[in-house]
């Protein structure tokens, strides 16, 4: 339908209930040049495939399909808007723009919009009372409109601009870039509770104990243990660790470690043993089994790993076996516990 294309074009998918609507949005976007006339050549020459004739009441038109992509909490310029043109410039007109994230509009663009033309900027939902001309401009610009999304927030957003000229257009705003532990919480809470920093204590900060278990949300999600569920056991024997029955990822039937003394029947000399659950491919948690003798100085001297088992019907989540490998000396008391901390960022 475009010919012969020789350098990348960026494409609004318009639709109109009036077909002048359509080319002229065509036509005054900054977005179009040559190549896009092949499109309204092919436009005004065809009477079905093109032509819909879409109604949609109370629109102008309708623009859709355009994606901006960003990283978690940090700040991403998004593009394509822009105001029709069929209208008088210097009609003043009120424009809305809404998002889970927060908005930012620029208020120093010559022939752009100043602060005073602006309502609530720097947050989710934006007001521009303005001329058109003065919209577009700073719309246009590079920086015009900054997006940050929530505070946690991960995966799809949208930029919702309206008008009270009828103008409507939605941005689909991707936001990656979290840790595995972001995830984690996006999968385990409410995303109202996640963008509200007044909760991080209570309810999603590492340290935080949201179902009085006793165990953080940084064991919780370690173990592959459920926040929002009381797990009420400790450390036991691992004759009493059945592995067929723990598939990690919110089992409620063991806990997530075990100890054992194992004998060895050749030298007849006995080792303490740690085995716990742990996921296999978050880099940003760190299992530290520690030994003591007077549970005030702890170290991981003299410690290995000595197997390392799959979890029935779980991927994400292994059993690790770790040995004292100085002999258990009857005469002296020796303990041993796990260490777990995270790099990764609340």
């Amino acid at each position: 339908m475009f010919g012969t294309l020789n350098k990348p074009v960026e494409i609004w998918p318009l639709f109109s209930a009036e077909n002048s609507f359509q080319g002229a949005a065509l036509l005054n976007s900054t977005l179009m040049d040559t190549t896009e006339s092949a499109y309204l050549n092919d436009y005004d020459n065809d009477a079905n495939n093109l032509k819909f004739g879409v109604g949609l009441g109370g629109f102008q038109y309708f623009a859709f399909g355009l994606e901006t992509r960003g990283e978690k909490e940090k700040s991403t310029t998004v593009t394509g808007i822009k105001l029709p043109t069929t209208n008088d410039l210097n009609q003043v007109v009120q424009v809305t723009l809404s998002s889970v994230g927060n908005l930012s509009i620029k208020t120093n663009v010559v022939n752009g919009l100043t602060s005073n033309d602006i309502t609530n900027n720097h947050s989710n939902n934006v007001i521009l009372t303005s001329t058109i001309s003065k919209i577009n401009r700073t719309l246009e610009t590079r920086n015009g409109l900054i997006y940050t999304g929530a505070l946690n927030f991960l995966g799809n957003d949208k930029v919702t601009i309206s008008s009270d000229t009828g103008y409507f257009s939605l941005i689909d705003v991707k936001i990656t870039g979290g840790t595995k532990y972001d995830q984690w919480l996006v999968d385990n809470f409410n995303i109202s509770d996640l963008t509200n920093i007044l909760k991080k204590s209570d309810v999603w900060g590492e340290d935080a104990d949201p179902d009085f278990d006793g165990w953080k949300n940084l064991h919780e999600n370690a173990f592959g243990l459920n926040p929002n569920t009381r797990n009420l056991y400790s450390i036991v024997n691992c004759a009493d660790f059945n592995q067929a029955s723990t598939t990690g990822g919110n089992s409620t039937v063991n806990p997530p470690i075990c100890q054992e003394i194992i004998r060895n029947s050749v030298t007849g000399k006995s080792n303490l043993c740690l085995t716990f659950i742990r996921q296999k491919s978050d880099d940003s948690i760190e299992y530290i089994p520690e030994i003591s003798t007077d549970l005030k100085s702890w170290n991981s001297d003299g410690i290995e790993e000595i197997l390392v088992e799959a979890i029935t019907n779980n991927n994400e989540f292994e059993l690790a076996t770790y040995m004292v490998m100085n002999s258990v000396d009857t005469s002296k008391e020796q303990f041993v516990r796990l260490k777990v901390s995270s790099e990764a960022a609340d």
